[in-house]
């Protein structure tokens, strides 16, 4: 499938869930996206972008905000905008995403990267990247933390020594256990101190 399908389903499941938290048992506004790769990617949209209404592609619920609370991400390509730089290989993946060559639609190419969508609404964002990482190069994320923090919004970058593209949450091994006890620490912060503080302004009477 060509962009903008991809996103825009993944938009269209949070605003499902959103929709129906009540019956599924779920916080409305304690969502968090997590992705690998391309999944880490649309994970970056969905906190950068959720504003974006050219992101919406035949969902039948737009009125529903398909924004999360927290974006964690691993090696994920966060600028596929016509300089950022890649391998052949990485290059031609990206071409059959967006449906041509980068350097042919370079508006396509920025409404896909969520670096171009960074502002101080977003959320915090917990970016994790091998330095062995022959797909996506180490410095999309580097770039993406830095985007991030001078927005103001908060920003940590994991890099893992000698990790290949690739890597998994639950991965054994010394290399990649801390990096997997820095996500479950950043997603119980991110996640538990909105209910703290709602449940804080509940019972002093101000609102949230």
């Amino acid at each position: 499938n060509r962009w903008p399908v991809q996103i825009a389903d993944a938009r269209c499941a949070v605003r499902y869930l959103r929709r129906r938290a009540t019956s599924l048992g779920l916080d409305p506004e304690r969502g968090a996206a997590v992705g690998f790769s391309a999944g880490g990617h649309l994970a970056e949209l969905l906190g950068t972008a959720s504003e974006v209404e050219a992101l919406d592609h035949a969902c039948p619920d737009v009125a529903t905000s398909p924004r999360v609370q927290a974006v964690v991400s691993y090696y994920a390509p966060a600028d596929l905008r016509p300089e950022a730089r890649y391998s052949r290989a990485a290059d031609g993946i990206l071409t059959r995403f967006l449906g041509a060559p980068r350097s042919r639609v370079p508006e396509r190419a920025a409404l896909a990267s969520p670096i171009v969508h960074v502002d101080p609404t977003d959320p915090p964002h917990l970016l994790l990247h091998g330095t062995r990482d022959t797909v996506v190069p180490l410095e999309q994320s580097e770039a993406m933390r830095d985007a991030l923090r001078g927005a103001g919004v908060h920003a940590q970058l994991v890099v893992v020594d000698e990790a290949p593209h690739g890597f998994r949450l639950f991965w054994r091994g010394g290399r990649t256990r801390p990096a997997t006890c820095t996500v479950v620490a950043f997603l119980d912060a991110a996640l538990r101190s909105r209910r703290g503080a709602s449940r804080s302004a509940a019972a002093s009477g101000s609102p949230p």
